[in-house]
């Protein structure tokens, strides 16, 4: 459902996105990083792509609940009219349907990381193992090696026919 207008922003939520230095840089700590993409950085790119398909600009709202806390969406909200009220419905149901899509992408991922750590802790031993056994087959050649200069010493010695 695409909703022309916007809610107007009470003087709260408008106070609440400017952040004081020690604010900000506690939010920069708490930043997940992976590959040298944050997590906050991916959250907004998605929220400005749902917000894209479905006429609504939720990346604000999503930074604003980030920088409360989770609290907020439960302590129940007077709104102005109906259309605050169904906008906030919406909303809450696109967070939450935002939030369990990353933690299902974040598991799935997890996950693959482990199969392919336990791949490389694998492949890791057999490494080691061809390792030590190309070790024994150099060994084993330099043996070899001075047998065979050994038997020529001992040939060139005994004057053998040819």
């Amino acid at each position: 459902m695409v909703v022309d207008g916007e809610a107007s922003e009470s003087e709260d939520e408008t106070t609440e996105e400017i952040l004081t230095p020690t604010k900000r840089s506690n939010l920069e700590e708490a930043r997940l990083s992976i590959a040298g993409l944050s997590l906050s950085s991916v959250t907004a790119q998605v929220g400005k792509q749902i917000g894209a398909f479905s006429g609504m600009d939720i990346s604000k709202g999503a930074r604003r609940s980030s920088q409360i806390g989770e609290d907020k969406w439960k302590e129940p909200v007077q709104h102005q009219s109906l259309l605050h009220k169904k906008l906030y419905e919406k909303n809450a149901v696109i967070q939450t349907n935002t939030k369990s899509f990353f933690e299902n992408l974040f598991t799935r991922n997890i996950n693959e990381l482990n199969k392919i750590n336990a791949d490389v802790a694998h492949t890791q031993v057999h490494l080691q193992e061809s390792t030590l056994a190309m070790q024994h087959s150099v060994h084993y050649c330099n043996q070899l090696e001075e047998s065979f200069k050994k038997v020529h010493e001992t040939l060139a010695r005994t004057n053998l026919p040819k």
